[in-house]
């Protein structure tokens, strides 16, 4: 202890945690001890500065590699300017000031870490504060403070690695270890019941689990904003309501004032809530389970509320992101002089948009016709399989016939043990054969009948669908539903025809027709026509024309100009 003759040291003391762990675990008291006994030990005098005027200056929850965000900034910035003039900074640890980040991979974040310890250095250097420590005080221009700020770097590595290891095997528990707030409608609980130790497991929030139900109920009657004004009106908490500092916050801002942007949220978020989640950590993918808040079914109802609201927004045509052409470039849609062409981008030629879409539709209009004639023809067949099955159930009861029989003759004596044994071998393997036959085939049969059902209700729908194109002209929105419904994420493939000389235009001359390929739709092969022949001279016996005539003549398909005019004269 320094002699009551010399002049007394003065100082600052800070104290800082990096985590809200250490936060929680209460570090800074600990760390205030151990500063008070370095100030009575070494008999230093805290300066009047801080938020109470006492000398000390803490930092609950901030990393050390940045300045941004911490209060040291504020002390350091006093020290530079000499509004204040301390002969110690009084630490615990250096690592307390500052940690050099040498494992983050953004170059900016690296340049800033660097950036911030050689400030703090120069700082210290500049203006002849010592940092004092449990080993002692520790110039800020010595090699020991360059060699502990390195040490300090060196464990924030070890810390880091321990952290991320920890996180990994959490997450392969099936352990919750995602910063932030959970979903809506979840809250995170201690995997032990007691600390944090272990991780967390996500289980249905009491008060927000019910209510998200009813948000995406809303969401998918009338959208975001609809959703928004519903949740506002019946008082439900946001989920920033717990959220006591809010930046940016708008002044009429309340605890139960939704915005769209937090529905918006959660419909990205949606299959969150179908209980699994896949994370991806430190290169790896985890998957994480939970209790489901929502169905199947009030999923595939939000996906199609949030495509049908992208579509209105940014569709304008029938053929957006459904058509290829066969040189393998997509088409696209050009606008000339208040004009639409369809036309390929490598140059193989160009029609006129609303030609192209009448030929487009025409098509689809044929398959759904094609499909429901050929699933009326299939459903109407006997069980193909019901031969087989009898066929295969006579010979596993003939195999255990046999085998009775040989039994009894060994029982009266008529043959020896070795006998049986070898013709035992022979009916146990015949037994076999047919009990594995007969098990596949009902396999078989069982997916058959499946499968009849299936399109007995696609038979059923095709039929829906032919009927409200008979009374109603489609939408847009409705045309591009079924297009993709028959595409099932494949494309249509156009031909261009050969183009008329002289009206080349921009490089892409004007095609006289096009030749439009489906693909193939379940058991049906590819389906192709030529826009500039009629429909009756490709698709005989191929397409039953008689619902296809009806269509025609209800005016409704847009196809009337690719039809055989003896339709229009009867």
């Amino acid at each position: 202890m320094e002699s009551a003759g010399q002049p007394v040291k003065t100082g600052i003391a800070y104290c800082r945690t990096s985590t809200i762990a250490q936060r929680e675990a209460e570090t800074i008291t600990a760390q205030t001890e151990r500063c008070r006994r370095l100030i009575a030990t070494h008999n230093v005098t805290l300066l009047s500065y801080g938020p109470s005027k006492d000398g000390w200056v803490s930092d609950d929850g901030v990393s050390g590699s940045l300045l941004d965000g911490r209060a040291f900034a504020k002390l350091l910035e006093d020290i530079e300017a000499g509004t204040i003039r301390p002969d110690y900074l009084v630490v615990y640890s250096l690592s307390r000031i500052a940690r050099i980040d040498r494992t983050s991979k953004k170059m900016d974040k690296l340049q800033a870490s660097h950036l911030a310890a050689a400030r703090i250095q120069a700082v210290l250097i500049g203006c002849g504060v010592q940092v004092l420590e449990e080993e002692g005080p520790i110039d800020a221009a010595s090699l020991n403070y360059g060699l502990k700020t390195l040490l300090a770097s060196e464990e924030y590595k070890l810390i880091r690695g321990r952290t991320m290891a920890g996180k990994s095997r959490r997450l392969r528990e099936n352990r919750y270890a995602k910063g932030g707030h959970p979903p809506y409608g979840y809250r995170q609980v201690f995997a032990n019941g007691a600390d944090r130790r272990h991780g967390f497991t996500l289980e249905v929030d009491p008060e927000a689990g019910p209510r998200l139900s009813q948000l995406l109920a809303w969401y998918c009657e009338g959208g975001v904003t609809h959703a928004a004004r519903k949740a506002t009106e019946s008082g439900y908490p946001t989920p920033m309501a717990d959220t006591t500092n809010r930046r940016n916050a708008a002044k009429d801002w309340t605890p139960t004032r939704w915005s769209p942007v937090s529905l918006m949220h959660i419909v990205r978020n949606v299959r969150a809530y179908l209980g699994e989640t896949n994370l991806v950590f430190d290169g790896q993918a985890h998957s994480i389970t939970y209790p489901a808040l929502i169905s199947t079914e009030t999923y595939a109802a939000v996906e199609r509320q949030r495509r049908t609201y992208v579509l209105k927004r940014r569709t304008t045509f029938l053929t957006t992101g459904f058509v290829d052409c066969i040189c393998g470039e997509h088409l696209h849609e050009r606008n000339s002089h208040d004009k639409h062409y369809a036309r390929c981008p490598a140059g193989c030629g160009s029609m006129h948009q609303r030609e192209f879409e009448s030929a487009l539709w025409a098509i689809v209009v044929c398959r759904l016709v094609q499909i429901q004639q050929h699933e009326r023809l299939v459903m109407g067949t006997e069980d193909p399989f019901g031969p087989q099955v009898k066929a295969a159930k006579g010979r596993l009861e003939q195999a255990r016939a046999e085998i009775g029989k040989l039994v009894d003759l060994y029982l009266a004596d008529q043959i020896d043990k070795a006998i049986l044994t070898e013709r035992n071998v022979e009916l146990d393997r015949r037994k076999l054969l047919a009990q594995a036959e007969l098990d596949q085939l009902t396999r078989q049969r069982e997916e058959h009948k499946s499968k009849r059902a299936g399109e007995q209700s696609i038979e059923k729908r095709v039929s829906a669908l032919l009927q409200e194109f008979m009374r109603e002209t489609p939408s847009l929105e409705r045309k591009r539903a079924v297009l993709g419904d028959l595409l099932q994420g494949e494309r249509a493939i156009i031909a261009y025809g050969k183009r008329r000389k002289g009206l080349a235009k921009n490089g892409a001359a004007m095609s006289p027709f096009v030749k439009i390929t489906l693909p193939a739709f379940g058991d049906l092969p590819p389906l192709t026509m030529q826009s500039d022949k009629y429909l009756w001279e490709q698709l005989d016996g191929v397409v039953d024309d008689g619902t296809l005539e009806q269509i025609v003549n209800a005016g409704h398909a847009g196809i009337g100009m690719l039809v055989d005019p003896r339709i229009n004269q009867s």
